[in-house]
């Protein structure tokens, strides 16, 4: 978050020219230049915090999605109540056209492979 708030602190610093005729200036306008700083400051974090909310509640709205990519032709069975999207025929399809988290491969005869 520290990181975030310096990244946006030098883009208002640098967009909205905070230091233009900074020697030039009294107390009063200093002042009310510093309090206009730290207003953008803030409404560019909290623009940022909402976009990053409503990410997460469009993201999980439908709530918790989980598929299984078999490498038997099982597409359309639930293994323990997750569905069989592809095969080793369809992966490649179907992660070209949907979002894949997460895999998990699994050796069965590792012996062949020289592993043990």
């Amino acid at each position: 978050m520290a990181l975030v708030l310096i990244l946006i602190q030098i883009v208002v610093t640098f967009f909205g020219e905070s230091f233009s005729r900074v020697l030039k200036r009294g107390p009063l306008k200093e002042f009310l230049e510093t309090i206009y700083h730290c207003s953008l400051v803030m409404l560019a974090y909290c623009v940022r915090m909402m976009l990053k909310e409503a990410i997460n509640a469009r993201k999980y709205s439908e709530g918790e999605k989980r598929s299984v990519l078999a490498d038997c032709d099982r597409t359309g069975e639930d293994i323990q109540g997750v569905p069989v999207v592809a095969n080793v025929d369809s992966t490649i399809a179907f992660i070209h056209k949907n979002w894949v988290d997460e895999v998990l491969h699994l050796w069965m005869n590792s012996h062949s492979f020289g592993i043990f």
